[in-house]
């Protein structure tokens, strides 16, 4: 729609048709209005509309992509630190036999029943199995390390998706009942949650060992009271070797 307005005034002396001159004022006054209505523009209002809701269906599938990319990316680096907590459970358990197998040998060696070559062979299959503690702990450390660098680049990554498809979807945020069936629900996921929902410290590990320690103490203490404190028959009860039961039982106090 548009509209105009004009007013023109004119004055001054001329000749008129007597061949005379005379003054002469003249005004004039126009007003306009008028408007366009699109008849056919080619299906181009329509198409605009279908490559606008086009846009908008693949921003969102975009963000929902990025939103698992992190769910298997998280969950893969925690089960393979899972993974690593009970390869270097293991390598200790191994590496503390290996002390008590020593010990034993040594002791065959005072009473003369092996040799020194046997004791020297037990105390390099404990180096190596120590060697592999402490590589399992490494790589329990690296895995750590790599699930926090993952977690940033991941944040990074979604934050760029997010700020993307802003205008189209607003990303709500996740409360902490939602945050507890995030895993199994599928809640939406946004940068800010990632740390909450997933937070693996080098702690895990210690609080794994205290909870096995716990309960390796319990059982200890079943064992001796169902056996009236009989530690050969708590050592068979509880499949460890008198001896180990006995270092038990002092470092624990019992």
């Amino acid at each position: 729609v548009s509209a105009s307005a004009s007013e023109n005034l004119s004055f001054g002396r001329g000749l008129t048709a007597d061949n005379t001159y005379s003054n002469s004022n003249t005004t004039s006054t126009s007003f306009s209005l008028g408007g366009n209505v699109p008849v056919f523009q080619g299906f181009q209002i329509t198409n605009g509309i279908k490559l606008s809701e086009l846009n908008l269906a693949a921003a969102t599938a975009d963000l929902e992509k990025a939103r698992d990319d992190i769910r298997v990316a998280v969950a893969q680096a925690y089960v393979q630190i899972l993974y690593n907590q009970e390869l270097l459970r293991v390598a200790r358990e191994q590496a503390a036999h290996d002390e008590e197998l020593l010990e034993q040998i040594r002791e065959r060696l005072e009473v003369g029943k092996v040799s020194a070559a046997e004791v020297s062979a037990q105390q390099a299959t404990l180096a190596q199995s120590r060697q592999s503690a402490i590589q399992a702990e490494g790589n329990l450390n690296i895995a750590l390390l790599d699930l926090t660098q993952d977690v940033d680049h991941l944040k990074a990554r979604l934050d760029v998706v997010q700020s993307a498809s802003h205008p189209v979807q607003a990303i709500k945020p996740v409360s902490e009942p939602e945050e507890a069936e995030w895993q199994g629900q599928g809640a939406p996921v946004t940068s800010g949650e990632i740390g909450k929902v997933v937070d693996i410290k080098a702690e895990e590990p210690e609080e794994q060992d205290l909870s096995l320690r716990n309960t390796e103490l319990e059982n200890i203490r079943k064992a001796l009271e169902k056996h009236h404190g009989n530690r050969k028959l708590a050592a068979q009860e509880v499949g460890v070797s008198e001896r180990t039961l006995y270092r038990k039982i002092k470092e624990y106090h019992i």
